[in-house]
């Protein structure tokens, strides 16, 4: 299947051929498989990965913990050129109990940063993710929606999107 790199000086996106292309392409394919990285919510939480990382330390950082290694923490995540694998990593197994599960740690933190803190925002990503995965069923093609996230957002607007076909 081809790629749909944009590249700069090219045609808008939508509009240029090797899009349509590709399209076409999965339009005429038997199953349908997305994958929605974290980018997918983005438009409706407005976070990035800087913003997750630094609030999930701000918020742990009230847990019981060695305050030397918080500060030495505190110091990379300021760094930008540190990439944001290592300060998430960093920030886990600073906080984390050990013995305790990494999901076990980070939902409530999640939750509070997307959910509470956060809140919803006007995207249409999403929202045409989970319209074209009702559509799709609706015409009996099987589709399969991969997420990375520990994500509601998803969930519930495939509900709606279900509710208002």
């Amino acid at each position: 299947m081809s790629s749909l790199v944009n590249t700069i000086g090219r045609e808008p996106f939508l509009k240029d051929p090797s899009t349509h292309d590709v399209l076409g392409q999965i339009a005429r394919s038997h199953e349908l498989v997305l994958y929605c990285g974290a980018g997918v919510t983005r438009d409706r939480s407005g976070v990035g990965w800087d913003e997750l990382i630094q609030s999930t330390f701000d918020l742990a950082s009230r847990r019981k913990h060695d305050k030397t290694l918080a500060v030495a923490v505190a110091h990379v995540l300021a760094n930008d050129r540190s990439p944001a694998k290592q300060k998430a990593s960093m920030v886990l197994e600073t906080f984390k109990k050990t013995g305790e599960r990494e999901t076990t740690f980070l939902r409530p933190y999640l939750h509070k940063i997307l959910y509470e803190k956060n809140g919803w925002s006007q995207g249409y990503l999403l929202r045409n993710v989970a319209q074209l995965a009702v559509y799709c069923a609706y015409l009996g093609k099987p589709i399969s929606l991969i997420t990375t996230n520990y994500d509601d957002y998803l969930d519930t607007e495939i509900l709606q999107a279900l509710d208002e076909f």
